[in-house]
């Protein structure tokens, strides 16, 4: 959330990148079939199992090597602590202390590099408590299991506000990069029919509509791009 969640029937996807899924299945007169899928069995399934992925996925080099994308959204990461910040979290020094990540996330990349680094200086363990939704990795920090969580700044930020003030956004969004539309490799047709429909939702407003309805209007894009170069 408040990318891609279920609603409260506990079936239901909702969420921007849904919304979007949908305007592009109408532009191309189509019904789209969202369908829930855990994150890190995405993008191996398409092509096969699913004709496009759209789960915030962060445009990366090592991902360009597996799939193609179509930009549509820009998010950064942010870190996430319990309100005050009681255990005094320093994001340059996090060993010793335990960071809540969604499961094959470019955040849970980061954090077992950061991880490694304390290991090779000596310092204090890092522990990366992976878990495959982003509401266990919330609940992990709200319950004191972990003492900070690192995500996309669109889901840190909603994760925040439902809370009720239990947490808080701990420094500012770092990292800007390119999240896209996940197409086979090599698949050029594809890749130009999803670009151009991409380009007729930002142009013709339907796509700012729909960021601003979840309040993620920060994060939107003027043109899109197939395999716009991605994060390290």
């Amino acid at each position: 959330a408040p990318a891609e969640f279920l609603a409260e029937d506990g079936k239901t996807p909702v969420g921007f990148d849904v919304d979007i899924a949908k305007a592009l299945a109408q532009v191309f007169g189509l019904e789209a079939d969202p369908e829930t899928a855990n994150f890190d069995s995405i993008i191996p399934s398409v092509g096969s199992k699913y004709d496009i992925g759209i789960s915030s996925f962060t445009v990366t080099k090592e991902r360009l090597e597996a799939v193609d994308f179509v930009s549509h959204f820009d998010a950064g990461s942010a870190w996430a602590v319990k309100k005050g910040n009681p255990n005094k979290i320093d994001t340059s020094d996090l060993c010793g202390k335990k960071v809540a990540v969604q499961t094959a996330t470019m955040q849970e990349t980061e954090a077992n590099k950061i991880a490694k680094q304390c290991e090779a200086d000596g310092k204090d363990k890092l522990e990366v408590i992976s878990s495959k939704l982003q509401t266990d990795v919330t609940t992990n920090v709200v319950t004191g299991k972990a003492d900070v969580f690192y995500a996309d700044s669109p889901v840190a930020g909603y994760a925040i506000a439902q809370t009720d003030g239990q947490l808080e956004m701990l420094g500012k969004v770092e990292g800007i990069a390119p999240e896209g539309i996940v197409i086979k490799k090599g698949d050029s047709q594809m890749d130009e029919a999803v670009q151009k429909a991409v380009q007729k939702l930002i142009d013709d407003g339907t796509y700012l509509k729909i960021l601003k309805y979840w309040g993620v209007e920060d994060g939107a894009i003027e043109t899109s791009e197939i395999n716009t170069p991605g994060a390290e």
